[in-house]
């Protein structure tokens, strides 16, 4: 006879008989004529299903099973623990809204307060205090002494605490917006101290690779079947690597992809098309005439050291993005900050040369270029400004630009 029981249980529930569990039961001759393995086989199958990590491997909570969970809890409140449910929703009085397919994913609680925060956590443990690969103080000065863009800057990542790494949470003292600066500058802060082909390392890219899908402002069909394959094997790796369960945060993750196409974010057709003009040393009155024929001699013009569109602040020193071409961005680094007629926002900007994506870091490789353009902010690429980050050790040298999401889905 085999049996199995649940090693999660507390250890008052795991020695009571109903807790023992049968697999199977065989004659001996049969386990003599065919072997353990053979008669084991259906059971393994049965708990590969069980491991498995796409949204397939799981019950979907359909419409009619939430009715049904609901009448049960209705006759009987002891259930309601048992199906998750404790009454209805008023708002399935909608005729176009079922809170089972409604809700769209909370990437939020789900990511920035929850996954990431246990994964950056895991990762200090074991490069700091297995690993030796460097210290939590090397870990706090370069947060100190990291280079933030504009639209960082109020989300500086706190230092780490001892602490934080020695206790059971699954937290580091890091709010959701800082959280996800860290997460986002994380390779460049460590990535030089990191070996190449560490495993550990490569599940956390492949993470940072889904947060830039599932806080993208736009996706496809395709982007979310892809979307499912990263998560799968995330999620297999992470077990594998740390031994230990998914945590329900990254549970819901599985259903990323099906709640992306339910509320698939469709892109506007009718956008402008950027227009970028190269323009030739001149007054700034003359350049923007050049660059806009619309703009005429007489339009006031002010220069302004920072704007505010629609809440978005945009200063000298940042970088926009201008288009993206063959998985590269176009970028430039804002020199002036012009607005015509009080309601027009106009950059001047100088080229930024992309020559490589650095894998390992997460972030495309860039150089200044000296070619000055012009730019309406209206016809950006996406309205959100990025940065110029110095990296460290062997790229001490070098400077980078990390995406806060994809971009190849803007155009």
């Amino acid at each position: 006879a085999f049996y199995f029981n649940l090693g999660n249980l507390s250890p008052e529930y795991r020695s009571v008989i109903n807790s023992i569990q049968l697999i199977a039961l065989c004659r001996v001759p049969l386990i003599k004529k065919y072997g353990m393995n053979r008669i084991l086989q259906p059971f393994m199958q049965d708990l590969h299903q069980l491991e498995a990590f796409t949204e397939a491997d799981f019950q979907i909570r359909t419409r009619a099973i939430h009715d049904r969970h609901c009448r049960l809890v209705e006759n009987d409140a002891n259930l309601e623990a048992t199906y998750g449910v404790k009454t209805r929703s008023v708002l399935n009085q909608s005729r176009y809204f079922h809170i089972t397919d409604g809700l769209v994913l909370d990437v939020m609680h789900d990511q920035l307060e929850g996954v990431l925060p246990l994964e950056v956590k895991i990762l200090l443990q074991k490069y700091i205090q297995e690993e030796n690969y460097f210290t939590l103080e090397i870990v706090n000065d370069r947060l100190e002494r990291l280079w933030y863009p504009q639209s960082d800057a109020s989300n500086k990542p706190s230092p780490i605490k001892p602490q934080s790494l020695a206790n059971n949470s699954m937290r580091i003292s890091q709010s959701a917006a800082r959280m996800w600066c860290l997460a986002r500058m994380f390779p460049i802060l460590i990535g030089d101290l990191i070996p190449q082909n560490d495993e550990h390392w490569e599940n956390f890219l492949r993470l940072l690779k889904i947060e830039e899908i599932v806080f993208a402002p736009k996706a496809t069909p395709q982007l979310a079947a892809y979307l499912g394959v990263l998560i799968e094997e995330y999620l297999e790796d992470y077990v594998n690597l740390n031994d230990r369960l998914p945590i329900p945060k990254q549970h819901y993750m599985v259903h990323y992809p099906n709640q992306i196409i339910n509320v698939l974010y469709i892109k506007n057709t009718n956008e402008a098309v950027g227009r970028v003009t190269t323009v030739q040393e001149a007054g700034v009155e003359d350049e923007l005439q050049e660059a806009d024929p619309q703009t005429k001699g007489d339009s006031s013009l002010t220069r302004t050291s920072w704007v505010k569109v629609y809440g978005t602040k945009y200063v000298k020193g940042d970088v926009i993005v201008i288009d993206y071409h063959h998985g590269f961005p176009i970028l430039g680094k804002i020199q002036k900050v012009l607005v015509v007629e009080r309601h027009i926002v106009w950059f001047q900007y100088l080229k930024i040369n992309v020559t490589e994506f650095v894998c390992h870091l997460n972030a495309f490789k860039v150089q200044q270029l000296n070619e000055i353009r012009y730019i309406k902010q209206s016809e950006l690429l996406d309205y959100y400004p990025l940065g110029l980050v110095k990296g460290f050790g062997c790229y001490a040298n070098q400077v980078f630009v990390t995406l806060k999401y994809r971009l190849d889905l803007m155009q």
